[in-house]
């Protein structure tokens, strides 16, 4: 057998055993944000899970056509969150105080988290 000939036989071979090989994949998923969120809030997502947080404002020229910015009361829970990353990366997420929207606080009172008043 000639040089090239081994040569060209033990490229396929190589080829054939990448290919044979199992991928290796990891997921990166998070679940999607809610899409029932209470008016002066949007949906979001982390790894901490889904949530709605404040839609904040400071004026109406941040605000999307249709929308303008005021005062609102609204039930705010604040929860941490904090995660890692497995093996090899082997890291912590410093923990984080998130402001979840549990509902509007106008005519009731909260049944979670506590009524404040944002600019939304």
């Amino acid at each position: 057998m000639t040089r090239d000939a081994r040569q060209q036989r033990l490229s396929i071979i190589a080829l054939v055993l990448a290919l044979a090989l199992p991928a290796s994949a990891r997921g990166d998923a998070v679940p999607p944000p809610p899409s029932d969120c209470p008016l002066g809030s949007e949906g979001n997502t982390s790894h901490c899970g889904p949530y709605c947080m404040p839609k904040k404002c400071s004026d109406g020229a941040a605000c999307a056509a249709g929308t303008v910015c005021k005062e609102t009361k609204l039930c705010i829970e604040q929860k941490t969150c904090s995660g890692g990353k497995p093996p090899p990366f082997d890291f912590q997420i410093p923990p984080t105080l998130r402001d979840e929207v549990k509902g509007s606080c106008v005519a009731a009172a909260c049944q979670a988290g506590s009524c404040r008043t944002l600019s939304v």
